[in-house]
């Protein structure tokens, strides 16, 4: 993406900074205005600087806060692919050798780094590759004697069972140096490095303990546990100590002429760090920051210090607005006599604005004119204030309606067991968060409750146990009920006005979306008629649900999906035995040993057939070139139709006159044949005639493929490949990849068989009839180019995209009510009963691992795409720095947070460059085909007097909102939610004022007291934008 103009002008400003010898400058753009293009503007421009200055290498670290956000954001720093080290190889100690690797290709290169995977040296004790690499260069310079073949055993630790499993380690890092372009020079500076950081106490410790080793060697067991003469805690610390070593080496050779720290308040420690600490932080910091002056350091953050601190907060000994604002100033800003000034200006416009007067602002307004170029020197934020394009009508009281005495019933339940047992109150909030607690809660309450049904507190006999289990029939979900498909128990009212906003059960209910396998296209290329399900779900988008606990997202994520899939069950009347119950398995089979659930999965048999999927999976040139949408766009698709099989009538009435073939009904395979014929007519290639022509209800599948089969849509929206058989093998491996396989799961099935009950293209040899009508009403070929556009990217980028983009069916466990009963008996079920989750999914897993970064980076894809899930529920961990704006406009606060600041950005999530909101009005209102026309000619129109955040981020106030993004707060009747929402709101209208103040609540109080204009408060408002200033110039 090239940067806007507001952009373009912030990177000016920032490398100008750079240019003046500020060499640290703070990026504050308000959440969701594109940071990180700034930032790849940054590197494009500081990249000319240094070439102006003849220094031929150009390094880039890239340090962020975790591992989701790296892989989001490194691809859009401007840097090419192959002079990027992927963030899997980032530790901190491994960097020598991957310095070396893109030393011999590039001089340009980026280097991303995180906490979690290159930092934490004192942890754990690597990875296998990290040990690997290590003893091979200590092994190499000879630092450790004749203890080879011992230090080996040690470092390959017990994790590693087998010897040859290590050995592919060893082998596969060795086969790395043996790549290098001058191995030699490499190796012998790590030789001479290792002589200047490993220090003789760690060279002599090594050695002790492979003396420990040899002398034991023949008692040693084969899976190199060492237990028995070293703890694993001593052997940690050794493994650790020479870790830091390689990360110590790592950091002496490198030397980034620009360091980007992204989502900057994760890391206010390293800002602070004593000269005597020695952690992980710390070495980074004094490397980076601290006595770091040759590297131009840019912060990104939108929230670089805490914006607003309540008096709760204050009360509570946290890190107030007011000391982080300071630290991070005292950060920016180098030199004491420049320090001293800002500070000095700042107590001066801090006691004016306390003093603050409406009818006489001129003394604070030229304090605070002061005070504002202190701060643009060392920092640049753009703000949008708009609010026309977020609709708050459903943050309100949830109808009186929306709660069943079930909901009443939980709590009653739970609290009442409780009383009797003499454990405590059960926390309300939890009630009011989930349903079926006792299900899918694991915190202390949880075990409180499970220590007192086994007897921990007061003796309990095995009857009255169960009774108390039976007892609480609203607290468990049932696995029976689960497997006949029944609906849940309305135990939830927020759980229930969820499922009202995602499956339209409401007053206002529109079409059926868990019939949908993809989101409805915004600017759709025809229109598919009223019996289309995508036309019924017309403006329908994903949905973002941000809560404070962490069973939530489980919640949503199974009971969403399992919602889905039975409103999908009803509609079915002729069911295969696989849809009758849900699980394939009885409940029997959670109590045997010998039954493997994971090779018991339902939904063996596929919806496509090999011949089926051999035809969906071809990408026809020929029925390709039958449609251009910008020809028919906007008309009907039974018109369309009728054309195109036309034009298909032509070309086959022309080879039957030919050649004199009969017509006659084709299956899957016959038509396949056909169109690689009709292919190769084309090319004037020699191939074999077909046995039949098709006859003319086969000619209205071959319309419905020539408008909308996947494979023939994906060649289409490839135009910018030239290479013809590359073109052709992106869009047939695509297809088979995503879409066919996308059909053929157990849930798609099941869609199909609700759409098309009774239908042509029924039976089982048709299937691909289905397909191909299911997506001519989808829109395909709309759907895959909005994509296109909205992700910005082209050819093989673009397919690579879109096998990422599909998130497989997994599944979560939950506590049945049969599950909890067994397991305080002789006989418990070897397994815990699971959920589907493929609608709905949940972002929350905090652990960090190899396996979840996968999942995590693949649920955000997914979300990010127009595929399913369609609801993503997440915590705060989902809540800075993530993208999830491209297919949602619906934000769910589930639970309020107790900062204002929070509410920002988790809407900013979804508030943000073309989102979702902005791509459906522009659609809506303009009436070209193409996307960039439609978003020029917005521009002309409404936004020619401004920055180009019109119309890619926000639309102006008087613009004709067809769609908005709509802010859900289901809050209780009769609560605390309304006061508490209320409180949020307005410290948001006001909290920009009191920056760097003391006690904002009462600074706000005192505003409001004053009751200032909205001309007024604008001038009051500090404006570090470089454009916005720039504009205010060229005017003045």
């Amino acid at each position: 993406m090239i940067a806007k103009d507001f952009q373009e002008a912030t990177a000016t400003r920032i490398v100008d900074l750079f240019r003046q010898g500020h060499n640290r400058v703070l990026l504050a753009d308000e959440v969701g205005l594109g940071k990180t293009i700034v930032a790849k503007t940054v590197v494009e421009k500081t990249g000319v600087w240094r070439k102006e200055n003849n220094d031929p290498d150009y390094v880039v670290v890239y340090i962020c806060s975790n591992t989701g956000i790296a892989n989001q954001n490194c691809s859009k720093l401007g840097i090419a692919k192959e002079n990027r080290v992927s963030i899997s190889e980032g530790r901190l100690s491994m960097q020598h050798l991957l310095l070396a690797e893109t030393e011999s290709r590039t001089n340009v290169r980026l280097i991303p780094m995180t906490p979690a995977t290159s930092f934490q040296i004192k942890s754990g004790a690597g990875t296998a590759h990290e040990r690997a690499l290590a003893y091979l260069i200590i092994d190499y310079s000879g630092m450790c004697g004749s203890y080879s073949e011992e230090l080996s055993f040690f470092m390959r630790t017990y994790f590693i069972e087998k010897p040859d499993s290590w050995q592919w380690y060893l082998d596969y890092e060795k086969w790395r140096i043996d790549q290098l372009p001058d191995k030699r020079s490499y190796l012998k500076r790590m030789k001479e490095e290792l002589q200047n950081y490993m220090k003789e106490d760690l060279v002599s410790e090594i050695k002790s303990v492979c003396r420990k080793i040899r002398k034991h060697w023949d008692e040693l067991p084969d899976n190199a546990r060492l237990h028995d003469i070293l703890s694993w805690q001593e052997q940690k610390d050794l493994i650790n100590k020479i870790r830091y070593c390689f990360a110590e080496i790592s950091l002496g050779m490198l030397n980034p002429d620009l360091v980007i720290m992204d989502e900057f308040q994760r890391f206010k420690d390293l800002i602070e760090v004593d000269e005597n600490d020695h952690s992980d932080g710390a070495l980074l910091s004094k490397k980076f920051l601290k006595d770091n002056t040759d590297s131009c350091v840019l912060l990104l953050s939108a929230t670089p210090y805490k914006p607003y601190s309540t008096l709760t907060e204050l009360t509570n000994g946290e890190e107030t607005h007011l000391q982080g604002f300071m630290r991070v100033m005292d950060f920016l800003i180098n030199g004491k006599q420049e320090n001293d000034r800002f500070h000095t200006v700042w107590e001066a416009y801090s006691e004016h604005l306390s003093e603050i007067r409406g009818d006489n602002l001129s003394v604070l307004i030229a304090s605070k004119n002061e005070a504002e170029h202190e701060l643009y020197g060392h920092m640049c934020r753009t703000e949008r204030r708009d609010s026309g394009i977020i609709n708050t009508e459903k943050a309100r009281a949830m109808s009186i309606d929306n709660l069943s005495a079930a909901n009443v019933s939980s709590y009653i339940e739970l609290q009442t067991f409780m009383y009797k047992m003499g454990i405590g109150n059960f926390p309300i909030e939890y009630v009011k968060s989930a349903p079926f607690l006792m299900s899918f809660m694991n915190y202390k309450v949880k075990d409180k409750i499970d220590g007192a049904m086994a007897g921990k507190k007061y003796p309990i006999d095995a009857s009255y146990r169960n009774k108390l289990i039976h007892n609480m029939p609203m607290s468990f979900l049932r696995r029976s009920e689960i497997n006949e498909y029944k609906p849940l128990p309305d135990t939830n009212a927020r759980l229930n006005t969820l499922f009202d906003e995602v499956f339209s059960k409401g007053e206002d209910r529109k079409g059926y979306p868990e019939l949908l396998l993809w989101i409805p296209p915004a600017n759709k290329y025809y229109k598919a008629g009223s019996r289309s399900i995508f036309e019924q779900c017309e403006g329908y988008s994903k949905t973002l649900v941000f809560s404070s606990w962490e069973m939530v997202p489980r919640v949503i994520a199974t009971l969403t999906s399992y919602e889905a899939e039975r409103l999908v069950n009803r509609r079915i009347g002729n069911k295969s035995v696989e849809q009758q119950s849900y699980y394939v398995l009885p409940e029997e089979a959670d109590f045997d040993d010998e039954v493997d659930p994971k090779k018991n999965k339902r939904g063996k048999t596929r919806f496509l057939i090999r011949e089926q999927r051999e035809l969906v999976d071809y990408p026809s040139v020929w029925l390709a070139e039958k449609y251009d949408y910008k020809a028919y766009y906007g008309q009907e698709l039974f018109k369309i139709r009728k054309d195109i099989k036309q034009l298909i009538k032509e070309d086959i009435d022309k080879v039957a006159k030919e050649t004199g073939i009969p017509t006659g009904s084709l299956g899957a395979k016959q038509l396949l044949s056909l169109l690689i014929y009709m292919d190769a007519s084309i090319s004037e290639e020699e191939c074999e005639l077909p046995e039949r022509l098709p006859s003319d209800e086969d000619i209205d599948t071959l319309a419905n493929m020539a408008i909308a089969a996947p494979a023939v849509c994906l060649y289409r929206a490839l135009e910018e490949v030239d290479d013809l058989d590359l073109r052709i093998e992106l869009a047939r491996s695509c297809c088979d990849k995503s879409f066919v396989s996308m059909f053929n799961r157990p849930e798609s099935r099941s869609i199909m068989d609700a759409v098309f009950e009774g239908r042509r293209g029924s039976s089982e040899e048709k299937h691909y009839e289905q397909v191909f009508i299911y997506c001519a009403d989808g829109n395909f070929q709309s759907m895959i180019d909005e994509y296109k556009f909205a992700l910005g990217v082209t050819g093989e980028d673009f397919i690579e995209a879109i096998n990422d983009s599909f998130l497989q069916t997994s599944n979560l466990p939950y506590v049945s009510q049969e599950y909890y009963k067994a397991s305080f008996t002789d006989k418990p079920m070897k397994r815990a009963p699971r959920l589907r989750v493929h609608f709905a999914a949940g972002y929350f897993d905090a652990k960090t691992s190899d396996k979840t970064i996968q999942r995590v980076n693949n649920v955000r894809n997914a979300f990010n795409s127009p595929f399913r899930p369609f609801v993503l529920a997440t915590t705060s961990v989902g809540q800075e720095g993530l993208d999830f704006h491209l297919y949602s406009r619906k934000v769910v606060h589930w639970n309020l947070p107790n900062n204002p600041i929070d509410l920002e950005q988790r809407e900013g999530r979804i508030n943000r460059y073309m989102c979702h909101a902005i791509r459906q009005n522009v659609a809506a209102n303009e009436d070209e085909p193409d996307w960039n026309d439609k978003f020029d000619a917005t521009r002309e129109k409404y936004g020619a007097n401004s920055s180009e955040m019109i119309p890619y981020w926000c639309l102006p106030e008087d613009y004709p909102y067809k769609y908005q993004i709509e802010r859900i707060v289901p809050m209780y009747p009769f609560s605390q939610d309304k006061t508490k929402y209320d409180r949020l709101i307005n410290v948001l209208a006001l909290y920009r004022l009191t920056l760097g103040q003391p006690r904002q609540e009462e600074m706000i109080s005192i505003l409001q007291r004053e009751d200032l204009s909205s001309e007024q408060m604008e001038e009051l408002f500090f404006d570090l934008s470089p454009y916005s200033r720039k504009q205010k110039n060229k005017s003045s």
